[in-house]
């Protein structure tokens, strides 16, 4: 039974990181490695942390200043041990047996990255899931995997899964696949997305686990869940991203970022339209002009392009038609994909 490394960067997370360790030391896995990196906390994180290592032998605190969560994370792969690398945030917690069965489908097909769904759960639907996650693996559940070489062949798998793969979250990875590859701590925001696009660059077998079994906390004063962040650096790592793929040729991959980056700058741009910032919406203007004379942009389906135009050239009728049909779309994905389970 090989060790999974548990890495887990925290900062100022005194109201979360409790919860979040008792969904990792109750996996049924039981062969780990925990390794809480605390990135400076200010409030009683680290107290609580110390209570659970003297609980379970498995939690390691790692102190350090404050210097971001890639410190954080590049200090787990360089101290971590296990033969696999399992990445989760403070404030997130995973179903219990989880690890087992991403640990058991990497030992029988030779992936070596896997991830699950996301269930995205509101504050106070996190402790009522919490007493919920003792149930069983059904039978009838078993062997609901997905799998994919990613490549230059396969942006069809990476589009269909792209909102789990924009995260670390959630990973589990065996650590010679990642190397001497570390988090950029250049990048303000989507440093994650970054590094899982350099490790995908290098063909490597993936699977998608058809389970909602990685449950994220969606609170107010999280920056990873904050639009106006979100928007603004976001936008630089996923121009970035495009940008290496144009270089490559990789015009299947290239067009999927340049669709999520216009997908950031029409959120960014309707925020700004509807706290009247107009300066703001002048600058996104001004930068989807400049995105718009590229040539991967004329590359783009005629009904996202219009659909471009409407957000940042005739607002109303974003607001009244396309946006309604986006979300018709999105249900109708949805439908199809449990459908497909």
């Amino acid at each position: 039974m090989n060790k999974i490394s548990v890495i887990i960067p925290m900062y100022n997370s005194q109201d979360y990181i409790g919860q979040c360790l008792r969904s990792v030391i109750s996996q049924t896995y039981r062969n780990l490695e925990v390794l809480v990196i605390d990135d400076g906390s200010t409030d009683k994180s680290v107290e609580i942390c110390q209570s659970y290592c003297q609980k379970d032998k498995r939690i390691r605190l790692l102190l350090q200043e404050h210097g971001g969560v890639s410190v954080a994370r590049n200090r787990g792969l360089d101290t971590a041990k296990g033969a696999y690398l399992f990445f989760l945030d403070s404030d997130d917690m995973i179903h219990p047996l989880l690890l087992e069965e991403m640990a058991r489908h990497m030992g029988q097909s030779g992936t070596k990255l896997v991830f699950c769904k996301y269930m995205r759960l509101e504050e106070g639907r996190m402790g009522e899931v919490f007493h919920k996650l003792s149930a069983p693996l059904a039978k009838q559940d078993e062997g609901k995997w997905e799998a994919a070489e990613v490549g230059m062949g396969n942006s069809k798998f990476y589009k269909r899964h792209s909102g789990e793969l924009l995260g670390i979250g959630g990973k589990l990875i065996e650590k010679e696949r990642i190397g001497e590859l570390r988090f950029d701590k250049s990048i303000k925001r989507g440093e994650d997305t970054f590094f899982l696009h350099e490790l995908f660059s290098e063909k490597l077998w993936v699977g998608y686990f058809h389970h909602s079994w990685y449950y994220c906390r969606i609170r107010p004063d999280s920056l990873s869940h904050s639009s106006q962040i979100e928007g603004e650096h976001y936008i630089e790592t996923y121009t970035r991203i495009r940008n290496i793929e144009l270089e490559r040729n990789w015009f299947d991959f290239a067009l999927i970022w340049e669709n999520t980056l216009f997908y950031l700058l029409k959120e960014d741009f309707t925020e700004a339209r509807k706290k009247k910032e107009k300066k703001k919406c002048l600058s996104i203007k001004k930068r989807v002009i400049v995105e718009q004379k590229l040539s991967i942009y004329k590359r783009l389906p005629v009904i996202t392009r219009l659909g471009i135009w409407s957000c940042f050239y005739c607002h109303p009728l974003y607001k009244l038609r396309i946006i309604p049909i986006y979300r018709e779309v999105k249900r109708r994905i949805a439908i199809d994909r449990n459908i497909g389970k």
